[in-house]
């Protein structure tokens, strides 16, 4: 059995997002493949994780009734968070476990970028055993829900967290000026499930910021023009910037660039999207030492 899931990235701040308000997610091109098999070996079920340039980077072997660590190579973190995510497959499908299995996943992506190596793995699970991938996210790495929903769609979504629910669209976003569209990667990865915590200890926005959010992500995919695309951004940018108390990207790093720049996830996390007319932006990113550069083609469905 072989499932794919995509990786995402989300023009809406997750601390919003999970007060509701409506955010526009991006599939991505690259994502996650599991592929289950049975182990006929012995009676263990084994994990291997592979990367992007076919190297296997994590295996371990569990007892199949037990789901005691055997052995392998793995960091403790990941090994935690493995044991977590299996025993719940087993409570919740016993029937992944009835016979021993090899479980392979390659994620496509560098697992640095931050581009859903949780949630793309989360999703293909989900899909194996049949169970609902978001109360699956909600019980091991937590979040809003929108990587799910950018996991299983072909196309950029609305994404809204409402009380006990949600709401998913399918929308057009492919701007006329999409070529001015650049994603860079800052160099160093960042925890979503650490921001999600100090999210808790962050007050709520206010209702008026909230519904400000959402109508920009509306006005943005309905952007005429470059000029009107930066203005609603770096409004956005604005907003989150005030009720975060930072210091929006752009002033922080990148204050002589021209045209606008608009932090994605979680606020300040692993991307940036860059929006200009100036043929000179990937020298630019370079020059500052950002050389992971991807067109708006390049990375988003």
């Amino acid at each position: 059995m072989i499932f794919h899931s995509n990786g995402k990235l989300l023009l809406s701040g997750e601390y919003f997002i999970l007060n509701g308000a409506k955010s526009i997610g991006l599939p991505c091109k690259k994502g996650q493949i599991l592929r289950i098999e049975p182990n006929i070996k012995n009676s263990n079920i084994i994990w291997e994780t592979w990367d992007h340039n076919e190297n296997l980077i994590m295996y371990a072997n569990f007892d199949k009734d037990s789901l005691k660590f055997i052995k392998g190579k793995i960091n403790k973190l990941y090994l935690n968070n493995l044991i977590k995510i299996l025993n719940y497959l087993k409570k919740t499908s016993p029937i992944c476990f009835e016979l021993p299995v090899k479980i392979y996943t390659k994620i496509e992506f560098n697992i640095n970028w931050g581009l859903g190596s949780s949630s793309t793995l989360i999703n293909n699970l989900s899909k194996w055993a049949k169970i609902d991938p978001y109360d699956f996210l909600k019980n091991s790495f937590g979040g809003s829900g929108y990587d799910i929903a950018c996991a299983n769609s072909e196309k950029p979504i609305f994404y809204q967290k409402k009380e006990n629910s949600r709401s998913i669209e399918e929308i057009n976003f492919k701007p006329k000026f999409h070529n001015n569209l650049y994603f860079i990667f800052l160099n160093k990865k960042q925890n979503s499930r650490n921001e999600i915590k100090k999210f808790f200890n962050i007050k709520k926005p206010s209702p008026l910021a909230i519904n400000s959010i959402s109508e920009i992500s509306e006005k943005i995919i309905k952007s005429k023009n470059q000029n009107e695309f930066n203005y609603l951004i770096n409004e956005h940018e604005k907003i989150i910037s005030n009720h975060l108390n930072k210091i929006p990207i752009k002033k922080k790093l990148f204050v002589d660039f021209e045209g606008e720049i608009k932090s994605l996830g979680a606020w300040g996390g692993d991307f940036i999207l860059a929006s200009s007319s100036n043929k000179g932006i990937k020298k630019y990113f370079k020059k500052l030492g950002y050389s992971t550069i991807f067109k708006y083609d390049e990375l988003i469905k």
